[in-house]
């Protein structure tokens, strides 16, 4: 890994980490691009069903007995218990569920912590039809797997959370999916998170309101409009709790094609990287690590950092930029009106750290 990614100790959490759980198809480290090396690393895992993760969770098997406290092991215990309705016979889980993530916000600690677990959603019920006789009947059979997924999870949403979870797919943008659903396992707290794929920003102020989003969307247009400047693929995250929707928006950033004629998936993203220094975001030092991550790694070239997790079968790895997540947590102090935010309203955003950023960097077996 490179060492301007993070400090040397938060590399070797990463390491650490790596160790006790097992590659099945890939991952990704979460990197904050601003505050110093010293800023805490995220550690993701990528498993698929065919690949045999239910089969591991359901026995238990996943943490290679891996150091754990209380809350780490109540909730691989509650990813057994969804893995178990998962392989059970004639499972809803089991048809629409093919993926899942584990996520680990990582810090000094030697244990393991709890993971974020996230499973990616199957057609047709990440995108149930949102017009026709059948929408609202597919509409609510995808609410119901979500339900269904979230209870032996720990998350028994409430009546307002349910009909928050009803309001964002029937009024989901037609191109847009619901790709995954998660809970927050190391986070206080007991809601979930959807993802939307694919969301046309030109259509995301009005989708806000339409399920009930509480923040004000005069202070995210110039967040948008930066958006809309620099990349053609935006994934939204909403957190939901028995509060219904809360105002915190993840903003994942990618690129479907190129901007200009023959520009290399390099150039996007080093535009993208120097338009967020020009805003504060992004830091040189984390935009030059970024930029070096993409490329072929092989455990021969580096035996002593080879993590013990993976199989003997993974013996190189792909390593690409997937998307830059900017999160967007407003204040119940915030100004609102625009004349109040200054002469730049996107600098007061960043100013008072009400948007942050994270380069999410894939690593891949290529034959996975």
């Amino acid at each position: 890994m490179l060492p301007a990614l993070g400090s040397r100790r938060m590399l070797e959490r990463v390491q650490s980490a790596l160790s006790h759980l097992p590659l099945v198809s890939g991952g990704g480290l979460e990197v904050r691009l601003a505050g110093g090396p010293s800023r805490p690393i995220d550690l993701a895992l990528h498993a698929t069903a065919a690949g045999g993760i239910m089969d591991l969770l359901a026995r238990g098997q996943v943490t290679r007995e891996a150091p754990l406290d209380d809350a780490a092991a109540a909730a691989w215990q509650r990813l057994r218990a969804f893995a178990e309705q998962h392989r059970a016979a004639g499972s809803l889980l089991r048809e629409a569920v093919p993926q899942a993530w584990f996520e680990f916000d990582l810090d000094a600690d030697d244990r393991l912590p709890p993971p974020n677990f996230f499973v990616r959603l199957d057609d047709p019920f990440s995108n149930p039809p949102i017009l026709g006789p059948m929408a609202l009947a597919r509409q609510q059979a995808a609410h119901q797997l979500m339900r269904r997924a979230l209870q032996p999870l720990g998350v028994e949403p409430s009546p307002k959370a349910l009909e928050a979870l009803a309001l964002c797919l029937r009024h989901r943008p037609g191109s847009a999916s619901v790709r995954f659903l998660g809970v927050m396992l190391a986070r206080p707290g007991r809601g979930f998170r959807l993802a939307l794929s694919d969301l046309p920003l030109s259509e995301l102020t009005a989708y806000l309101r339409d399920i009930g989003w509480p923040g004000d969307h005069r202070p995210l247009v110039p967040l948008l409009y930066f958006i809309e400047q620099h990349v053609d693929r935006v994934a939204l995250q909403l957190d939901i709790t028995d509060d219904g929707v809360q105002a915190r928006l993840g903003l994942e950033l990618a690129f479907g094609r190129a901007r200009e004629p023959r520009e290399l998936p390099e150039a996007q993203w080093a535009r993208l990287l120097e338009a967020l220094q020009g805003l504060a975001l992004c830091e040189p030092a984390k935009a030059r690590a970024v930029q070096a991550w993409p490329g072929l790694v092989r455990k021969i070239d580096q035996p002593d950092q080879w993590p013990a997790g993976f199989s003997a079968r993974q013996a190189w790895l792909r390593r690409s930029i997937n998307h830059i997540k900017l999160t967007y947590e407003p204040t119940p102090d915030m100004p609102v009106p625009e004349g109040e935010l200054g002469p730049s309203p996107l600098t007061y955003l960043v100013v008072h750290r009400i948007v942050t950023a994270k380069a999410y960097l894939a690593f891949n077996h290529p034959e996975a």
